[in-house]
This record gives C-alpha cells, sequence and structure tokens, in this order.
C-alpha cells in the first residue's frame, strides 16, 4: 500500500498553492491561445503503457464507446476493471447501483466477454470520490496474487492527470499506470474556452488539480 493511506483518518500534508499562484497561471494559461490549448493537453494527457489491464472509471459518458472497446481490443489487454461508487441520484431506478457496475454492464452491452470485465465498486463517499476508487481497486489488487502491475487508467477529459495522479497515491510505486483520456465530445480541445462546457471542465479541473498536488492529499 502507498503512503497514502486508503483507510481511516487522512491529513493534509503539505499546504494549499496561493490563489496568488492559481490566478497567475490560468491568466497565462488563458492569456494566448497557445498557451490556451497546451493547458488542456496538460490536464488531459494521452499516455498509455500498454499495461495488463485496462481501468476505466465508470463515470465515463456513453461517447467514450466504442473508442473503449476499440482500446481493449487492439491493445490486447487481458482484463477490463471498472471502478466508481455509487451514483448521485436515480438509485431506485437503477438496475446497476454503482459506477462499476453500470461501466461493466455497458462493456458487455458492447460485446466484451464476461470473463474479461471485473467490476470494482467503491463505497459511497461525500468527498475524495477518485481518490476512493482507486482506493477500492488498491485493496482487490492486494487480495489478488495475480493481479497485474502493468495498468492504463482510462478517463474523460482534463480529468486525466488528477486521476492519474490519486490512483497513483492510493496503488503505491509497486504498480505502474498509464493514462488515456479520452476527448469530451461538448467541446473541442482545441479552442475549449469557447464553450461553457469547456470553460467550466479545463478551470475546474485546473483548480483541482493544484489544490491536490498543493495539499499533497486528494481532491473533492
Amino acid at each position: 500500500m502507498s503512503a497514502f493511506s486508503c483507510f481511516g483518518h487522512r491529513k493534509h500534508r503539505g499546504r494549499l498553492l496561493g490563489l496568488g499562484a492559481l490566478v497567475l497561471v490560468l491568466g497565462l494559461a488563458l492569456s494566448a491561445r497557445p498557451l490556451a490549448r497546451g493547458l488542456y493537453d496538460y490536464l488531459a494527457p494521452y499516455a498509455p503503457l500498454g499495461g495488463e489491464w485496462l481501468v476505466v472509471e465508470g463515470w465515463v459518458p456513453d461517447d467514450g464507446w466504442p473508442e473503449i472497446g476499440t482500446l481493449f481490443e487492439t491493445g490486447n489487454y487481458e482484463l477490463l476493471i471498472t471502478t466508481g461508487g455509487p451514483h448521485d441520484y436515480g438509485q431506485a431506478l437503477r438496475a446497476y447501483p454503482t459506477f462499476a457496475e453500470s461501466m461493466a454492464a455497458s462493456a458487455l452491452a458492447h460485446g466484451l466477454p464476461p470473463e474479461k470485465v471485473r467490476a470494482i465498486p467503491a463505497p459511497a463517499t461525500r468527498r475524495d470520490r477518485t481518490f476512493q476508487s482507486a482506493c477500492s481497486l488498491a485493496a482487490a489488487l492486494a487480495n489478488d496474487p495475480a493481479a497485474s502491475r502493468r495498468l492504463d487508467l482510462v478517463t474523460y477529459g482534463p480529468h486525466g492527470r488528477r486521476s492519474r495522479l490519486l490512483f497513483r497515491r492510493a496503488l503505491g510505486p509497486a504498480h505502474q499506470i498509464g493514462v488515456v483520456s479520452l476527448q469530451p465530445a461538448q467541446f473541442n480541445r482545441t479552442d475549449w474556452w469557447r464553450s461553457s462546457a469547456g470553460f467550466r471542465s479545463v478551470t475546474g479541473e485546473a483548480i483541482a488539480w493544484l489544490y491536490a498536488v498543493g495539499t499533497r492529499s486528494p481532491a473533492p
């Protein structure tokens, strides 16, 4: 297990980056198009390792398919793992109560064989949902002697860098983790600031990532 405890009380270490530094970073990024494009690319890395297992965050929207299926097939992965806790709403209407189980069902619906799909649900939490999902994965791998040490994490848009950071913290140095940041359908990566969805997504993730790095603790 990593130095960051997945269970029980977790103390924030380090200190928050100053608000002035945050404003400076975002201001510089938005002052010129090349810098703005670079901000998105930095937050949404595409760097798979070609690991043995493909880990998919369960909250990734449906437009993530069929790219996820294509990636799984062409990457010759042995197993697709889905993560995530309970859905935020509509529990009584859902056949699959967690994001992990919903994404696993989507994988089966898109033709992946059942023996190659595994859901690892996370418990309900009011904060640190990504980190909690990573902790649930870490616990499952710790109890599986055949678990792969090379994983590729599939996430969505500018959430990619933060997701990889938190999964690395939960799983520890024994695991190598690549990342695939799928392109959102709601906005274009080259001019994300022209849409409200893109602006909220990129600036929000920039703040969350800076918070996670500055506190050396999970981000909300």
